[in-house]
């Protein structure tokens, strides 16, 4: 059972639910966070943690919810989604109502926006065991100067930080809760970013060229004309598929106001919430194809009351 807490889920146009569609059936093959997701489970089953209320930011199609609900773990928990998005959701009401799971699916919430009423409303402050932002704060500027936070501001349209959005998601954990979040992270260096990039493109490149991605599209009725439109089929020369995987990855950057910040950086910020001894770090088991793919974790402390965060006000812009 799927309850829809907002209007909007149910409101998609045509075109931008034929894309998250799209988007659906590609995701598993660019980005597989499978692993990263059966992490999660295992380092709160490990943990002991039975939990109550699991909350995902920025839920999109609802791959992390769905995983749950097929590895019939937490089977007691009560699923939240939330996203802006409201064809995405659409396409995670239609996946998750499938299985035999009540989850709740929240539209039209803005989590990027440090004082946006969600917060207070539909995830109050220290009521959630697990939240989790998976492909997510990479919408967020790394810094208030940042490239992405001018355009934004340029644009009128509210913002926070990583940092600010990290705060408001651990404020809403209870005594003993996990925070976690999935991304792709930049390098160190340049030399370690250019193999990172060239590494990912070649695993784009190779995936969306080959026969699985293809059954998958077909299973789901899409056509394999918008496949061949895309330029990746394998009668293509390889160096053009890979010339083409890395403008696609320069222009979705640009195009769905990405900003990454380098792995480093975001664990200085995640001690900064839980200490040395209570974050952690997992990369991407496909370290030769996912090498900028970590999960950040960082957990409350079992006897510390979870305080309500307002947003830094260094951090946020509208």
């Amino acid at each position: 059972m799927v309850t829809a807490e907002c209007p909007e889920v149910a409101v998609a146009d045509a075109a931008a639910l034929a894309a998250a569609r799209r988007y659906a059936v590609l995701q598993p093959f660019v980005v597989d966070k499978e692993p990263l997701f059966r992490a999660m489970m295992h380092l709160v089953e490990e943990a002991g943690v039975t939990p109550a209320r699991v909350v995902e930011l920025g839920v999109g199609t609802g791959g992390f919810l769905e995983a749950v609900a097929r590895a019939g773990v937490w089977p007691q928990a009560g699923l939240v989604g939330a996203d802006l998005e409201a064809a995405r959701l659409v396409v995670a009401h239609e996946s998750l109502a499938a299985l035999d799971r009540p989850v709740t699916l929240c539209g039209g919430v803005n989590a990027l926006d440090a004082g946006d009423p969600f917060y207070r409303v539909t995830v109050p402050p220290g009521s959630a065991d697990v939240v989790v932002m998976a492909q997510f704060e990479h919408y967020a500027p790394s810094d208030p100067g940042s490239a992405l936070a001018r355009r934004l501001t340029r644009e009128g349209r509210a913002w926070c930080t990583k940092a600010a959005l990290r705060r408001l998601a651990w404020s809403r954990l209870r005594p003993g809760g996990w925070l976690f979040v999935i991304d792709d992270y930049a390098a160190e260096d340049a030399d370690q970013q250019a193999r990172w990039d060239r590494a990912w493109d070649a695993h784009v490149a190779r995936e969306l060229s080959g026969e699985p991605v293809r059954q998958a599209w077909h299973a789901r009725g899409l056509g394999a004309a918008v496949l061949r439109g895309r330029g990746y089929h394998p009668g293509r020369p390889l160096d053009e598929r890979l010339a083409l995987a890395a403008r696609a990855r320069r222009r979705r950057r640009h195009r769905d106001g990405e900003e990454v910040q380098r792995w480093s950086e975001a664990m200085d910020d995640f001690r900064a919430l839980a200490g040395d001894g209570g974050c952690g770090l997992v990369p991407h088991p496909a370290t030769a194809s996912h090498p900028q793919f970590f999960l950040l974790w960082a957990r409350r402390p079992a006897g510390r009351a979870s305080g309500s965060v307002a947003g830094n006000p260094e951090g946020s812009g509208a």
